[in-house]
């Protein structure tokens, strides 16, 4: 279709992808064994519903989804490849992975995020793919190198086409992926060098172009990022040090999530009047963001109430009101679980993992426990898109958990999983949240 002069409704453009979507069905109709038209054919019934696949609660299909019929076509073009003894259609394993990544079951994906990896050297989004089903799976170490292979890839394309495309966006993502990864994995150094290099082409050249609110605002979301690495790994000092950025009226989930991080950081050294000033601008800038403010699939505002909550938490712990604090940390439990799917997911560092570490602090090991077993996706209470797999942070915490209850049979086999993990971290690994006061010294608990 031709653009139009002027922007266009929303319900607009959905009844143009209804109508697409209904076209492509009679075209696949016509021609069935052509690998690209089922192709389209699965990615026009996709994006009818785009992030709203699947019902994350139920793991049924959501409301209006087509999901079930685009997997039929999409795992039937990729089976009669493999019964032609012929390369499956790249396309064809790339919407694999986005069609079940939402599911209950995203390593029915594996097989395709394997194939797809090595398949286009030259295409960064198809590089990246897999890491979105590593991720999902507990392979975070192959999803940080799938990340890497995707940046140098970017890296050449930028360097002939401009930093100033839309495609910015997918290296953004891209590297946002990393950051998440890295997180997971324990490994400070790559995750910070992800951030930086996200602020590196979210310049203010960028974030302020005129008339792109899309692209301006989902690139200064990234922007702000680092706020997330940097409370994920501790970095109070640096947190603090770090000055503000200048235009909050252009950086506006920047100035929000520093204004978070340094009140947590605040509260975690004790400066508690601090704590309380950073909570306060924190809030007075929030109250400033417009009600329509996203970033990616999220209103901005439902996603920093969980970063308010969590910083009441910090604050009402670190100053003594334990079972207030407590009563917030769930809170941001609560908040972060409902929060519409996005890859990765939106608030980056799990809000469990400080309620956990922050329990046991107090001795308050069962509660603790169930907490790390759903964020392992081990209790089933977690959607399956929100839970981290044999993360180190939480095995960290369950390993402690166990050896404090005395237990003996489940312990063994978490311990060695969790020496697993920890070879891969790139700094010590003391407790699930390093806003937690004290560290668990008993035997063999975490080396």
């Amino acid at each position: 279709r031709f653009q139009k002069p002027h922007r266009m409704a929303p319900a607009e453009f959905a009844l143009w992808d209804d109508a697409y979507a209904a076209a492509m069905r009679q075209v696949y109709r016509d021609f069935p064994d052509d690998h690209d038209v089922m192709a389209l054919f699965v990615e026009a019934l996709m994006m009818r519903t785009v992030r709203r696949l699947w019902d994350l609660k139920t793991g049924k299909p959501a409301p209006n989804s087509d999901v079930l019929e685009a997997l039929e076509v999409c795992e039937r073009s990729i089976r009669r490849s493999d019964e032609a003894g012929t390369t499956p259609h790249p396309a064809a394993l790339h919407l694999h992975i986005h069609l079940l990544e939402m599911s209950t079951q995203p390593e029915r994906g594996m097989r395709s995020a394997e194939r797809l990896g090595t398949m286009c050297p030259d295409a960064g989004h198809m590089n990246h793919m897999p890491g979105h089903i590593h991720v999902l799976c507990g392979e975070y170490e192959k999803a940080k190198l799938a990340s890497e292979k995707a940046v140098r890839a970017n890296d050449r394309y930028l360097a002939h086409a401009g930093e100033t495309t839309y495609y910015l966006l997918g290296c953004c993502h891209d590297l946002h992926l990393m950051m998440f990864a890295c997180m997971l994995l324990g490994q400070y150094r790559p995750a910070l060098w992800a951030a930086d290099k996200v602020r590196g082409l979210a310049t203010r050249d960028v974030v302020s172009i005129p008339d792109r609110p899309k692209l301006t605002q989902t690139v200064e979301g990234y922007h702000a990022m680092k706020s997330h690495v940097q409370v994920r790994f501790g970095r109070w000092r640096e947190i603090i040090d770090e000055p503000m950025v200048v235009e909050p009226e252009l950086y506006v989930l920047t100035t929000a999530m520093q204004h978070y991080a340094k009140g947590v950081a605040h509260a975690a050294l004790r400066a508690f009047a601090a704590a309380e000033h950073e909570r306060e601008r924190f809030h007075q800038h929030l109250s400033r963001i417009p009600a329509e403010r996203r970033f990616l699939s999220n209103p901005t505002h439902a996603s920093l109430a969980v970063g308010a909550a969590l910083l009441d938490g910090e604050l009402a712990y670190h100053q003594g009101r334990h079972d207030e604090a407590y009563v917030h940390l769930r809170q941001a439990v609560g908040l972060d679980d409902n929060l519409s799917y996005t890859e990765p997911w939106a608030w980056m560092h799990p809000p469990r993992h400080a309620l956990a570490a922050l329990l046991l602090d107090q001795g308050h090991a069962e509660e603790a426990e169930q907490v790390y077993r759903d964020d392992l996706g081990l209790s089933g209470a977690v959607q399956r898109c929100a839970q981290h797999p044999d993360n180190v942070w939480a095995l960290h915490g369950l390993v402690e958990c166990l050896r404090r209850r005395g237990e003996t049979d489940q312990l063994p086999g978490f311990q060695a999983r969790l020496a697993t993990a920890l070879a891969k971290t790139d700094l010590p690994i003391t407790s699930s949240c390093l806003c937690r006061t004290s560290v668990h010294s008993g035997p063999d608990c975490c080396h």
